[in-house]
């Protein structure tokens, strides 16, 4: 990404020792200078992320990344804003509210009708979702059963955002705040994530939509690769990444709680110095 000036990197106390050796173009924020100390600290992502924004000498177009996305190819920023400065967001191919956990499906839940009291949400953006185009019985079994509770619940049906990194607009952010000041003054006082929490970073996306400043749309050039997932299915996802030519943009390692003996640690260590070593494309 050449045309990035800085990266910030946002902790919880003091800087490591080697921070100072990436450079000064490597700068580290504790969440202290930009957390209200009122509400500091919290110990959840979708509170952190709110006042990421807040960091000094940030720039008004942004990417915000978590710990575990990666870039596979080379970016322009055409690639993340279009011409009219908007951002432009990646969707993933399934609906909201169908979480496993109760604490997530209640976070997705919660989204929803905050952002149903304030904008007409928009229908959900593909006509079969492609999680209904999988082969495999039992995996297709699984989803219909998700796909009927989503409907039930008379919830919108709307897209999460592709969990990889996204562009962001600074200055939107304190109308965003205004907007939902309820949703978030009720984030902000659980120090954990609870059932009373939202997702953060959708809601942003959409309220960016819903206000011309973001441009929604689905891609099959992202990825996430879960560590529960087969091998079969790492095995694939290195080959796209690594082959020459690959369309694939972005990706995320996403960690899960599983036996230490699965491989992940040598699989993702691999994978990484295979894409530092391969040519930008």
């Amino acid at each position: 990404m050449p045309f990035i000036r800085n990266t910030y990197i946002v902790g919880n106390g003091d800087a490591p020792d080697w921070i100072l050796e990436l450079g000064p173009r490597v700068i580290y924020v504790k969440q202290s200078d930009i957390i209200p100390a009122r509400y500091y600290p919290f110990f959840h992502s979708d509170a952190i992320e709110s006042f990421i924004y807040k960091i000094p000498g940030l720039s008004n177009r942004y990417i915000y990344s978590n710990d575990d996305f990666f870039f596979a190819r080379l970016h322009q920023p055409s690639d993340l804003f279009d011409n009219q400065g908007r951002a432009l967001v990646s969707l993933a191919h399934w609906p909201m509210a169908i979480g496993n956990q109760s604490i997530y499906r209640a976070s997705e839940e919660n989204t929803l009708r905050a952002l149903g009291k304030q904008m007409q949400l928009p229908a959900f953006f593909s006509t079969l979702p492609s999680i209904f185009r999988d082969k495999n019985l039992r995996s297709h079994r699984r989803s219909l059963i998700e796909w009927l509770s989503l409907v039930n619940r008379n919830l919108p049906r709307v897209n999460v955002i592709g969990h990889v990194s996204q562009p962001y607009l600074k200055s939107e952010w304190d109308a965003f705040h205004d907007t939902f000041r309820d949703e978030l003054e009720t984030l902000f006082t659980n120090r954990f994530r609870s059932d009373q929490s939202i997702s953060v970073n959708m809601m942003y996306m959409y309220f960016l939509n819903s206000i011309g400043k973001a441009r929604l749309h689905f891609t099959d050039s992202d990825r996430l690769l879960n560590r529960y997932h087969s091998k079969n299915k790492r095995d694939r996802l290195r080959q796209d990444i690594l082959t020459p030519g690959s369309h694939i943009r972005r990706f995320c390692l996403n960690d899960t709680p599983v036996p230490a003996e699965d491989g992940w640690q040598d699989y993702v260590n691999r994978l990484v110095l295979d894409l530092i070593a391969k040519p930008p494309e």
